[in-house]
């Protein structure tokens, strides 16, 4: 079994369907005006990533320790799954969608701030945090999180930067 190290590596272990390392990631998307963040557990593609259908959770944005639980679960749910046919897939299909309840995919990206987080290398030992593009250069926040860090209080502080540079465009 990997050696844990910390707060967020002893949470993660490795992946429970495969006896190899890759690297583990999810999404978070935490609504502008509300304490909502939706958690979603996702499939690793060798590489590519997508939500899991029935891997979305719901928790209180401003809960640091369960915003950090839920995220460390859904890290440690990561399936890694290479073959995959997106083909199939429609935009209404998406999973963190659906959950939030939004009537419209466009209102749904409005409102909510989508994170990714995705271990830096397989050892998944430190993540690393990635907001959507801000403005008309395609920029982004990044930050590294960690063995020892405190994850919900990084992505809370990471969305109050977020918010803070997309008003002042």
């Amino acid at each position: 079994m990997k050696r844990a190290i910390g707060k967020i590596a002893s949470i993660i272990g490795s992946s429970k369907n495969i006896d190899f390392k890759f690297v583990q990631s999810c999404e978070v998307y935490c609504h502008q005006k509300s304490n909502r963040a939706l958690v979603a557990k996702q499939f690793n593609h060798a590489g590519l990533t997508a939500d899991q259908p029935d891997g979305i959770v719901e928790v209180p944005f401003l809960d640091t320790d369960q915003l950090a639980t839920s995220i460390c679960s859904a890290l440690k749910d990561c399936i890694f799954e290479p073959k995959f046919n997106y083909r199939d897939l429609k935009a209404s299909d998406w999973p963190a969608y659906k959950k939030s309840g939004e009537k419209t995919i466009k209102k749904f990206e409005t409102d909510f701030i989508r994170l990714h987080i995705r271990g830096v290398n397989e050892s998944n030992l430190s993540f690393q945090i990635t907001t959507g593009e801000i403005g008309d250069y395609g920029l982004c926040l990044k930050s590294s999180v960690g063995p020892r860090d405190d994850m919900g209080i990084a992505i809370n502080h990471i969305v109050q930067k977020y918010v803070w540079f997309k008003n002042s465009e």
